[in-house]
């Protein structure tokens, strides 16, 4: 069973939905937990404010707003957190992607352009409307809400499919014969274990994912020492501004709230003055370079 499913699944055979649904066997089969969950939010969606939803749902975007003056002329222009509280930047600016892959999959077929606007419930539209009340001129918001790339919608399906996948052959290596000798023993139930949670959650606690922690793929914390600014001036962050970014990260203590705190605020006023430029297709880069350091 677990060979052909990595066969269906390495040849695209089955679509993702199909191959978590017959994975659901095989969680069963070993008894773990953690895989048996996954599984079953990924196929179900996660529940609104789940602490648990893994990073990569959660996409940071641009706030963009549609504008319009007395005479009804209509302009959209990108939204710069400078002066607004660092929760609430973050806040509007992280789009928590909850659907189910079914519905993710479903949505990617339905975008006909490279981008959507996820648009914004009428309290996020009033919040939004307080906060920038004396920006507006005299201008009415009517509409407002994040900017996603399809691109973005399709990593998460395929990061999904790639952790399926290497569940699965780490699992068929360790155990040749599970579909017909497996036993729950201690070192077994240790062994499963360790494979879910580092290709789900890149370590042993499935917490660190919510948390924030700089936490990559393999299980390594990532080394802000070792970061290469140089990448953020080829994606037209000024050098000005880079070497203030590199002051926020020397002179903040190491994982505080405070560094979270100072680099967000230094993300909305650099992704304003990169989207000025005409840059704005460079912002999502950014804000993932800016991940590395919070």
């Amino acid at each position: 069973m677990i060979k052909q499913l990595i066969t269906d699944i390495s040849f695209d055979n089955i679509n993702l939905t199909q191959a978590l649904t017959r994975a659901k066997i095989i969680a069963h089969k070993i008894g773990d937990v953690n895989f048996q969950n996954w599984i079953k939010l990924e196929n179900e969606g996660y529940p609104s404010g789940n602490n648990n939803l893994p990073q990569y749902r959660r996409l940071h975007c641009v706030v963009k707003v549609t504008l319009s003056d007395y005479f009804g002329r209509q302009n959209q222009i990108p939204v710069a957190f400078n002066d607004a509280d660092p929760k609430m930047a973050e806040m509007m600016s992280t789009l928590e992607v909850s659907q189910s892959i079914a519905s993710i999959e479903e949505n990617i077929g339905m975008l006909l352009d490279t981008k959507g606007l996820v648009d914004f419930n009428p309290n996020q539209v009033a919040l939004l409307s307080k906060w920038l009340v004396e920006s507006l001129d005299g201008n009415q918001i009517i509409r407002a809400g994040r900017e996603v790339k399809k691109i973005e919608f399709i990593n998460i399906v395929q990061q999904t499919k790639q952790k399926l996948l290497d569940i699965l052959l780490e699992l068929h290596s360790q155990f040749p014969n599970l579909d017909n000798e497996f036993t729950m023993t201690k070192e077994n139930k240790e062994k499963v274990s360790n494979i879910i949670t580092t290709n789900i959650y890149g370590d042993n606690n499935p917490l660190n994912i919510a948390a924030g922690n700089n936490v990559d793929q393999s299980g390594n914390i990532n080394n802000i020492n070792n970061i290469d600014y140089s990448k953020l001036e080829k994606l037209g962050v000024d050098s000005n501004d880079i070497i203030q970014l590199k002051e926020i990260v020397s002179k903040t203590p190491k994982e505080s709230s405070e560094l979270k705190q100072r680099v967000l605020k230094w993300l909305g006023t650099v992704t304003a003055s990169v989207a000025s430029k005409g840059l704005t297709d460079n912002i999502p880069a950014i804000i993932e370079f800016i991940g590395q350091l919070i």
